[in-house]
């Protein structure tokens, strides 16, 4: 309830800074797999797209807004950590000049994410690094409103 209060009233206390981007493009990530993830990360370290992501969906300000406060406020986090990691969908932060300054990987099925450069707001114990109910109910929403596709807490 509280993450839901912080989206909807603006930033608050507790949200870590994210490094300064103007765009937030999500990827559909291991499309037409199942089991083990060729990709860990939306793109490869030349930048490009890991091959099996898929075209990229540039978010709103609205949804990049959202995608701010869930990975910098630390009510996002707290439940146990899984032990398995199958992204199937991936953030990019830009910057002005069109360059990566943040890279996130989201396994909503294993309730977690992973980032470059690390989150602040994450916990930095591994048993606290599993997403908490509410913010994979609000990934879950942004994943459906962007039409990512694969959007289930479910394999």
């Amino acid at each position: 309830m509280g993450l839901i209060l912080a989206l909807s009233c603006g930033p608050k206390e507790g949200i870590e800074a994210l490094p300064e981007h103007s765009a937030v493009v999500a990827f559909p990530m291991n499309v037409g797999e199942d089991g083990r993830p060729t990709c860990l990360w939306p793109l490869d370290e030349d930048g490009s797209r890991c091959s099996t992501t898929g075209d990229p969906v540039e978010l709103s300000k609205e949804q990049a807004a959202m995608v701010d406060t869930l990975v910098s406020t630390s009510e996002s986090w707290g439940e146990g950590a899984s032990k398995c990691f199958v992204p199937r969908h991936g953030f990019v932060f830009y910057s002005d000049s069109g360059e990566v300054t943040q890279q996130i990987a989201l396994s909503m099925i294993c309730e977690g994410l992973r980032a470059d450069p690390p989150l602040a707001a994450m916990p930095k114990r591994e048993s606290e690094q599993g997403l908490s109910p509410g913010a994979q109910m609000l990934w879950l929403q942004l994943c459906e409103e962007a039409g990512l596709g694969r959007c289930s807490l479910q394999p």
